[in-house]
């Protein structure tokens, strides 16, 4: 994916995204001066194309370089969060980026809200922006009385998956319906629509779980436990059939570290990413893999927030860069033609004012001719 160029201006989001990232940005100050400014971006799944994005409500100076945004599975969504100030939320938007429809989302009887998880996420199934806070009812004495909430992104229900009183935040996983999520050894999975829900215990903490699209196959990235007497272990891929066979070990080697679980592009096939714009789409079958150089042109700064929904489809080639040059310019050079042809103007008005005054003083001249004779 390559950024717009630094020059480029908004433009209208008409289908689903690929990816949304952050590059630098030229901002116009005045006539003649510019600054440099982060911005987020987006890359069109149709034509690889990409424009600066519009976040009503969002600050990526409140935010950090990471999380308050989020693109669904299937590219069709923006998320994103609405600062009210540096510690507080107004709530969060959802934009449809076929339909242009925009969608507010905020907690009913509060009209601020304190974010507790970094990270926004839709579901596997891009129905639900998944979303993490407290209310100004809970203690601020570090009781993390956050709760987990989906929200149902058709019509803004929302849907509490756990209630204020947890220890530590949720750390989300990926399956192609439902919610998942996992803590210490325990992986939780939950359609909001039904209530159905269910849990697994594995022998390591988890990091991140996911389901394969044939919701047979199970993949997830997990260290041994040090507190129950296991010695200090590097994060690995482990791999199986199902959630009860998945303890092959598939190892990257030493210079690509297993950074976040991306998707599968099928159900033998997964993509991991190691947060530096690289991705191993790895075989579990054989632990044979393919490294992918995510880093397209343009200034960009952090890794790009990819549609996991669109792994299984092909690649395109990004678009070139456009935009890349001062607009200014041409208004510059305008005024400069405008300003030179108001010059030439004046100095032909100014010749012709000469002549009509000549031909006003020529009338004297036979009197003085007379008066020589």
């Amino acid at each position: 994916m390559n950024a717009p160029g630094t020059w480029s201006d908004d433009a209208d989001l008409s289908g689903p995204v690929a990816a949304v990232g952050i590059a630098t940005r030229t901002v116009p100050v005045g006539l003649r001066d510019a600054r440099m400014a982060p911005s987020y971006f987006a890359t069109s799944a149709r034509d690889g194309s990409s424009s600066w994005l519009d976040l009503p409500g969002f600050s990526l100076e409140r935010s950090g370089l990471s999380g308050g945004v989020a693109v669904s599975p299937d590219g069709r969504r923006l998320g994103w969060a609405r600062f009210a100030t540096r510690r507080a939320l107004a709530g969060w938007s959802v934009l449809d980026t076929t339909t242009g429809k925009l969608q507010n989302l905020e907690v009913e009887g509060f009209d601020r809200v304190r974010p507790t998880m970094s990270e926004l996420a839709f579901s596997g199934d891009s129905r639900y922006l998944l979303t993490s806070f407290e209310t100004p009812d809970q203690p601020k004495d570090g009781s993390r009385g956050h709760q987990f909430v989906a929200w149902r992104v058709s019509d803004g229900a929302a849907t509490v998956l756990e209630d204020p009183g947890f220890s530590w935040l949720p750390s989300l996983g990926y399956a192609e319906t439902g919610v998942v999520w996992s803590r210490n050894h325990t992986v939780f999975r939950v359609d909001p629509e039904t209530g159905r829900h269910s849990t697994f215990t594995l022998p390591r903490n988890v990091m991140m779980a996911s389901w394969a699209p044939d919701d047979a196959a199970f993949a997830y990235i997990g260290r041994d436990d040090p507190k129950k007497g296991d010695p200090p272990a590097d994060i690995r891929l482990y791999v199986g059939a199902n959630t009860s066979s998945a303890h092959r070990v598939v190892d990257l080697p030493d210079t690509s570290p297993i950074g976040e679980f991306l998707a599968w592009r099928d159900p033998t096939h997964v993509a991991l990413g190691n947060y530096r714009g690289e991705v191993y789409v790895v075989d579990i079958t054989d632990g044979s893999h393919e490294t992918i150089d995510m880093v397209g042109g343009g200034d960009q700064i952090n890794t790009p927030l990819l549609a996991t929904g669109l792994w299984a489809k092909p690649m395109v080639t990004p678009a070139a860069t456009t935009g890349a040059t001062d607009p200014r310019q041409l208004w510059r050079w305008a005024g400069l033609v405008v300003f030179v042809a108001l010059l030439g103007a004046g100095a032909g008005l100014l010749r012709r004012a000469d002549q009509a005054a000549g031909r006003r003083r020529s009338p004297a001249a036979p009197s003085d001719r007379s008066r020589a004779s």
